[in-house]
């Protein structure tokens, strides 16, 4: 298709399929393309996939998934019943790569196509805009992925802006706690549900799938994996069980014992164990944080070499591709390492969350703060004291900010009226 510009407005799109076209600054809808991938890519991507590293597009062309039939059945039937199709779970419950293998396998290449970030109702709006023209102009169904973070605060504006579209096909995937806590719902939309939850039953087919593939196990069948496993968590880290032979817990406590003795013998910075920390604290609530501010404060001896064993030995935190930002693998890895590396004595939580907070990239403040003040209740005095020090640069993390403290405002208003609300309640339905 030739370049085109398409005005609507203020804002202004650039489509150049099947490359990205973007709307405004921090937006972008990226078509997801197939590409060839070489055997030694693939060997990188299996290796990845295994170790509970969050999926991309390529690890689908790479062929390292285990396809789900049922539950891309149930996606394709729910397509058959409405425009827009919510796939929910808990974090590590393969939601992104069922998503991913669904439009791989029901679309061809230039009819897919991912966005990435929404901030708002305007840009929730130009976005849509920007979709229905490129479906109009293929005249074909396109699908549109949105894998929503709490700071996607215009996904739902979005999603119900594209629903009067006869040829837009919508898929979202979503975490468990942020679908509970949205405001749509079927009076404002027509929607289907997907609820994915990792059960006896797929763990097993999963397991045959992993020794069928020939990936070494250390088990004798798939009830002695299944008891090791404890059976319950998320498919995430029974995958790591099976493929790596012991859990994914005891796989990061080893790493950071041997982190620890290398500082005590002087090998290694302390330095580098906080930076560790800080990593893992603020990508357990989906987080990044910012390079240069970081090691500048650190003081890291040797930051470029530090970060490059922390991510290509270790498996322990990602930079961005630029060397802007740094962060984890997957939110539940960076979530159990931040769990060995705190400590009520020397290393609260708190104290850590605090420290995060000059360092994390502004979009995502929302997510950190969100995060941290569901799950963290009991823990917000010394966070709260440090937000009130926390001077943010933009425009966006102010918003994020003020997002976060309504809502836990809003939380414990509801905790502490618990009962007035329930009476009244009674007393309307009476």
């Amino acid at each position: 298709m030739t370049q085109q510009n398409i005005n609507y407005g203020r804002d202004q799109f650039i489509i150049n399929s099947p490359e990205a076209f973007y709307v405004e600054e921090f937006t972008s809808i990226t078509p997801i393309k197939d590409e060839d991938v070489e055997a030694q890519e693939r060997e990188t991507l299996l290796n990845e996939f295994y170790l509970g590293i969050s999926a991309r597009y390529k690890h689908i062309l790479a062929e390292v998934d285990k396809p789900r039939p049922s539950k891309l059945n149930e996606i394709n039937q729910k397509f058959n019943e409405n425009q827009i199709v919510i796939v929910h779970g808990a974090s590590g419950q393969g939601k992104t790569t069922l998503a991913y293998r669904y439009l791989h396998d029901c679309f061809q290449s230039h009819q897919r196509f991912q966005v990435q970030v929404v901030e708002g109702r305007q840009q929730a709006l130009s976005i849509a805009k920007a979709l229905s023209r490129q479906a109009n102009v293929l005249e074909i169904p396109i699908a549109v992925y949105l894998d929503v973070a709490p700071n996607d605060v215009g996904w739902d504006e979005l999603v119900k802006q594209l629903s009067s579209h006869r040829n837009i096909k919508t898929l979202v995937t979503i975490r468990e706690e942020d679908f509970r806590r949205t405001s749509i719902s079927g009076t404002d939309l027509k929607f289907s549900e997907v609820e994915l939850k990792f059960d006896h039953l797929e763990a097993e087919e999963i397991y045959q799938f992993l020794v069928e593939t020939e990936i070494p196990t250390q088990f004798l069948d798939f009830d002695d994996a299944w008891t090791r496993f404890g059976g319950k968590g998320p498919l995430m880290e029974f995958v790591y069980l099976v493929t790596q032979g012991n859990s994914l817990r005891e796989k990061l406590r080893q790493q950071v014992r041997q982190i620890e003795d290398e500082v005590r013998a002087g090998k290694r910075s302390e330095a580098e164990l906080k930076l560790l920390r800080l990593v893992a604290v603020a990508s357990a609530f989906e987080a990044r944080l910012k390079v240069r501010e970081l090691v500048r404060s650190l003081e890291l001896p040797a930051p470029r070499r530090t970060l490059e064993v922390m991510e290509k030995e270790y498996y322990l935190l990602r930079t961005t591709d630029n060397g802007a930002l740094v962060g984890g693998l997957h939110p539940i890895r960076s979530g159990i390492l931040a769990n060995i590396l705190s400590d009520p004595r020397f290393d609260p939580w708190a104290e850590t969350a605090s420290e995060c907070l000059p360092f994390i990239f502004e979009h995502d403040i929302s997510n950190f703060l969100l995060y941290a003040f569901s799950r963290h209740r009991t823990e917000l005095e010394t966070l709260l004291k440090a937000l009130n020090l926390y001077q943010p640069r933009r425009w966006i993390a102010i918003a994020g900010v003020v997002r976060a403290l309504i809502w836990l405002g809003i939380q414990e208003y509801i905790e502490t009226n618990q009962q007035l609300i329930k009476d009244a309640q009674e007393v309307l339905s009476s």
